[in-house]
């Protein structure tokens, strides 16, 4: 089977499995995994979470059929990682676990796939030559990795509204999954391609109003395949591809988070900061905001697309092009409905 064939039966595949999942275990999930609605909820109905078991469903059966054609873009311990991630989340989605132990498993998961990957990309090393130095270079490392755990978290964290995370994650996967998988032959591109796919099969049942939620089984999986396909897509010089196919979210995340600690906040507790609860608590409607997130991730596709394999000057410009559409969308959710009349 070509690899033009498998962009389009990964995640078709995974896309079918997740949506006819998700009604199979959904009375399951009422009974021991439901949403209760508090005061930091953007949900009115109690609501069950744990769609990412359907999500990790798509995504196990598309490499399974990859397996049975004789292709293994996963290692048997990778694979265990990925369902380790999703089982860690499922069971903070039935028993909330501590912060520490959280970070200490997320930890041990990413480093399963990450440390075949431990070097400091290309890029940076012809920007600031010293970083190709043994000092620096674990230093590098270790900041990636720290930066990859940032992404597995803020997943997990912009997972709070209906259809958002469909939205911002599954178009950016599907390209990030075109461009390893096509243009550099990286075997990982087959996982995000099967992410993406899953996901986009999970939305038919979390866009709004969501009958299931993606929970943390889903959204610290997920956020484990964007953060290797980001570090992945750095490695192949990929630069523009992989600050701009996750950029709102990544910007959402991390602008939030650097609000709360300059005022002291625990930032590990529930709250409603962030740009996207922000805009609906200021009145737009909870469809319109996830479709402008999903609109700033197409055209970043379409930027990444027409950038990939440009030189160095070209993807910058179109990196800051796109930053400027991506800060307006934020300032448009901060302000709400008064900017939309």
């Amino acid at each position: 089977m070509t690899r033009a064939i498998w962009l389009f039966a990964v995640p078709a595949i995974a896309a079918f499995v997740a949506a006819v999942t998700i009604p199979l275990i959904l009375p399951w999930l009422k009974q021991i995994a439901l949403a209760k609605v508090t005061d930091r909820s953007s949900h009115t109905v109690p609501t069950p979470q744990g769609g990412g078991l359907g999500v990790l469903a798509g995504i196990v059966v598309a490499l399974a059929f990859l397996w049975a054609i004789g292709f293994k873009p996963l290692s048997f311990a990778e694979t265990a990682a990925l369902a380790g991630m999703a089982a860690l989340g499922f069971v903070d989605d039935i028993h909330p676990l501590p912060a520490s132990r959280r970070i200490v498993a997320q930890s041990l998961f990413l480093l399963i796939p990450f440390l075949p990957l431990a070097q400091v990309p290309p890029g940076l090393i012809v920007l600031f030559p010293a970083f190709a130095e043994p000092v620096f270079r674990i230093v590098v490392v270790a900041c990636g990795f720290i930066g990859l755990l940032w992404i597995v978290n803020l997943t997990n964290f912009m997972d709070g509204l209906d259809g958002i995370i469909v939205a911002s994650y599954a178009p950016g996967l599907l390209m990030a999954g075109y461009l390893l998988l096509v243009l550099h032959g990286e075997p990982f591109g087959i996982v995000a391609l099967a992410g993406g796919g899953a996901l986009l099969g999970f939305g038919l049942w979390n866009w709004n109003p969501a009958k299931i939620f993606l929970g943390d089984a889903g959204s610290l999986l997920i956020g484990l395949i964007t953060a290797i396909a980001f570090w992945l897509l750095l490695l192949n010089h990929e630069w523009a591809a992989a600050f701009l196919l996750w950029l709102y979210p990544f910007a959402d995340a991390t602008i939030t988070l650097a609000k709360r600690l300059a005022r002291r906040e625990p930032v590990w507790q529930p709250h409603r900061q962030h740009a996207y609860q922000r805009a609906v608590d200021k009145g737009l409607p909870v469809r319109f905001v996830s479709s402008v997130a999903g609109g700033y991730a197409l055209l970043a596709i379409f930027v990444s697309y027409a950038v990939a394999g440009q030189n160095a000057g070209i993807g910058a410009i179109a990196m800051g092009a796109t930053s400027l559409v991506c800060g307006a969308m934020i300032l448009i959710f901060h302000r709400g409905a008064r900017t939309v009349r």
